[in-house]
């Protein structure tokens, strides 16, 4: 496997921020990028699995042309920081 280090991703939900820190790894395992595709499918988008990585007639602009990689992440840390009171943050590691 392809392992690289990343920043983190983040998500900002109704009452917190959070940021997961960790390794990704691209996937390119034919059985995992095709359940992906079949699920983009079912909402609305007809993407397939093809040559190690996930493929569509069209996609939204801002995401290029394809092919495009599929990362699985394996979180070593979050940060996360209340939006609304009483506010205050935590840290999980895992």
């Amino acid at each position: 496997m392809n392992f690289e280090m990343f920043d983190g991703l983040t998500a900002s939900l109704d009452d917190i921020d959070i940021v997961v820190e960790g390794t990704a790894h691209k996937v390119t395992d034919t059985a995992t990028l095709e359940r992906v595709a079949t699920l983009y499918a079912s909402l609305g988008w007809p993407a397939r699995a093809s040559g190690g990585a996930i493929t569509a007639e069209f996609s939204a602009p801002s995401a290029g042309r394809g092919p495009w990689d599929l990362y699985a992440v394996t979180p070593t840390a979050a940060v996360g920081v209340a939006t609304n009171e009483p506010h205050g943050a935590t840290r999980w590691r895992f």
